[in-house]
């Protein structure tokens, strides 16, 4: 792929992405990471922008490798499903694994009683 288009493709998921990303962990559900361990001291906007930005580039350089003229639909859907998969934050892995260094079972962020929302 050439720097251009990659660039491109990554300012744009850094665009789209960076904004939802503090919103979502500052504004909305801060209490609930907190208690998780995600955040140590003061959440830093710099380590979340250059993770952003990283997860930006891993995306933009993997993306043309997915990318079928003849079949978009499940290009698209192999793309999301394999980048899905990839814990490529520290939401993917760290958070699950501070819970176990302070022996927080019970905080689980896969618990139902710790979902910031009902499905009931």
């Amino acid at each position: 792929m050439k720097l251009r288009p990659l660039l491109l493709c990554a300012l744009a998921y850094v665009v789209m992405t960076f904004p939802v990303a503090v919103i979502w962990h500052i504004t909305l559900f801060e209490d609930l990471y907190r208690s998780l361990g995600y955040f140590e001291g003061e959440p830093s906007f710099a380590l979340g922008f250059a993770a952003i930005a990283s997860q930006a580039l891993i995306l933009a350089a993997v993306y043309p490798r997915f990318h079928d003229a003849e079949r978009p639909l499940r290009a698209g859907l192999l793309f999301a499903l394999a980048a899905g998969s990839l814990p490529l934050d520290r939401a993917g892995v760290g958070v699950l694994r501070q819970g176990e260094r302070a022996g927080r079972t019970s905080s689980s962020p896969l618990k139902r009683s710790t979902w910031p929302f009902s499905l009931a």
